[in-house]
């Protein structure tokens, strides 16, 4: 994903709809939606709608209902995971997932449709914000599309968080972290997997005094599948933890303006988190819950 994609997204919390305007929208949305699959050269384009979400893609009818259905859990997860507020909205109308089993349509879907420069690395596009919003999924070049719908359940929480987070630098290990960090709250058994290698990551040992990580390790040093899941366990820690306010103050100090480009590090000091009580507190809920 590119950053200029992910984060120019205006900080305008729209009133809600009535329930007239939302039909309005929606329909609209799906209009252009199914344009968008037809630009794209998507053979007999399709549509489903959920609670939330525009579905659509090349599928059967059937198929994409039971895509969609698993991505709307998720995005209902997020949703209430993330406590929008009154003055606050989630995506406009309903949010379109865009499942694109050929690479080359998800390429025309970048280049064309949204003008923008598709990364080789790139399999997710996202726009939370605009007035069709969408979270499209596709395929690394030479891979087969065995896992939208999983792909797709992950994004969606990113949208949300990105939604959330308005005009704020959301670092790609909070938006990987808190994807993860859903999957792990409605999968039992990932959550145990992860935890225990959070804590053997984080124990101290008793020779050297020192645990092999610590917070800021987490946006500095850490790497690999070691970084995905001690950020997935912070981002929990930060939403679902004993002291929820942190994550609000680290967004709003992660919003730049004219001077200041923001990292997570001087987010903490303009929020006041002293990092080494902000590591004693995500440890000490780690390995006690609370």
């Amino acid at each position: 994903m590119r950053w200029l994609a992910l984060f120019a997204i205006p900080l305008l919390f729209d009133s809600p709809l009535s329930a007239q305007e939302k039909d309005e929208t929606v329909e609209k949305q799906k209009m252009a939606a199914l344009a968008n699959l037809k630009k794209c050269e998507v053979a007999n384009p399709a549509l489903i709608e959920t609670t939330n979400l525009i579905v659509g893609g090349g599928y059967p009818e059937e198929k994409l209902k039971s895509m969609g259905e698993m991505v709307q859990k998720s995005y209902t997860s997020a949703l209430k995971a993330l406590k929008f507020s009154e003055m606050e909205s989630p995506p406009k109308g309903k949010l379109a997932i865009y499942f694109f089993a050929d690479r080359k349509q998800f390429s025309a879907f970048v280049n064309e449709v949204l003008t923008e420069k598709l990364e080789r690395d790139e399999r997710t596009h996202i726009d939370a914000r605009g007035n069709e919003p969408f979270v499209a999924v596709s395929v690394l070049p030479g891979e087969k599309p065995i896992d939208l719908d999983a792909e797709a359940s992950r994004q969606v929480g990113v949208a949300l968080l990105l939604a959330k987070a308005g005009p704020a630098l959301m670092p790609s290990w909070m938006q990987d972290g808190f994807a993860r960090a859903l999957q792990t709250r409605s999968n039992p058994q990932l959550a145990a997997a992860d935890k225990a290698a959070v804590r053997k990551l984080i124990v101290v040992d008793p020779k050297t005094k020192a645990s092999k990580y610590q917070v800021w390790d987490i946006w500095g040093s850490a790497q690999g599948a070691e970084r995905k899941v001690l950020a997935a366990s912070f981002m929990e820690y930060l939403l679902f933890g004993p002291d929820q306010t942190k994550f609000k103050k680290i967004v709003e100090a992660l919003r730049p303006d004219d001077t200041l480009k923001p990292t997570f590090e001087t987010a903490l000091k303009a929020a006041e988190i002293a990092p080494d009580a902000l590591d004693k507190a995500w440890k000490k809920w780690v390995m006690t819950g609370k």
